[in-house]
């Protein structure tokens, strides 16, 4: 890749030109965001190394671009800057719903849907960081017409940042990314709202410490993310947080119970499943699109 074009200035815009930077400090980056201020913040931070005035002139020269505007603005934006692209040059995006993108935008080749399995709750330029991308799995999602030169050139350029890259299809990764990121999203935000409906919380907010802190970490994510993510992964969102309700369910009827040893058994198998998770290595450059 000789030149980079980052479109969304915001978090995680920002973030990944910070981590270029700091991998591949010689790859010229051009940034563009609506607002100017932004794009001016984008190079004093060293995000980007230079700010296009337009879309068009940010995408002209661009080998490898990538779209990290709001979920709501992907498609419109690839289909925007079509016309002004290198016929060579690779289309990305980060969007945490894969489905409706993929689709929308099947019929160009140059495309692949992408996303880096990272983030923060904080929003917002400011907010950026090179270290969210330590260890990062970025999966590739492309569309049945997406040319296999691309998507190769997409995974070395990633490889070269020492990202794990996974491919698989839009349908499983929306499926997947429901139950591991966007319902945990949607349950710490529940248990924020219970805990402020309890009626103690001028109490209880002088004794929550680092247990519900971390538990509710993500009720602070921007509500604009978290709404556009509810939209378009609505099916398996609720298929999820129906799957939640029912365990909610066997929990609250254990308790009721009064049993002991069943509560134990419970939790133990639980415990013991997550130990397990954890403790296989992340995926590498695989294929789970079966």
């Amino acid at each position: 890749m000789q030149r980079v074009t980052i479109i969304g200035l915001g978090l995680m815009g920002g973030s990944i030109g910070l981590w270029l930077k700091k991998k591949r400090p010689s790859i010229p980056i051009v940034g563009y965001s609506r607002k100017k201020d932004t794009r001016d913040d984008a190079v004093g931070l060293k995000a980007i190394d230079n700010a296009a005035n337009s879309i068009e002139e940010a995408v002209r020269y661009a080998d490898l671009i990538i779209i990290a505007t709001p979920i709501d603005q992907i498609v419109q934006t690839v289909k925007k800057i079509i016309p002004f692209t290198q016929p060579d040059s690779v289309i990305t995006d980060i969007g945490s719903v894969k489905g409706s993108i993929v689709d929308a935008l099947r019929d160009i080749p140059n495309f692949i849907g992408g996303h880096p399995m990272t983030g923060k709750e904080t929003r917002g330029l400011p907010n950026a960081s090179a270290d969210i991308f330590e260890h990062c799995t970025w999966v590739l999602t492309p569309t049945p017409k997406t040319l296999g030169n691309k998507l190769k050139t997409l995974q070395s350029f990633l490889k070269q940042l020492d990202v794990n890259t996974v491919i698989m299809n839009a349908s499983l990764h929306d499926a997947v990314v429901a139950e591991i990121s966007h319902v945990p999203a949607l349950i710490a935000t529940i248990l924020m709202q219970s805990a402020t409906d309890a009626g103690n919380w001028e109490r209880a907010e002088k004794l929550a410490a680092m247990g519900f802190r971390d538990t509710t970490r993500l009720a602070g994510s921007d509500p604009e993310l978290t709404t556009a993510f509810c939209m378009h992964n609505r099916k398996n969102v609720l298929g999820s947080l129906e799957r939640f309700d029912k365990q909610l369910k066997i929990l609250k009827k254990l308790i009721e119970e009064g049993d002991t040893q069943k509560l134990k058994s419970y939790f133990s198998n639980i415990q013991k499943q997550r130990t397990a998770w954890f403790a296989k290595s992340r995926f590498g450059k695989t294929r789970l699109d079966k």
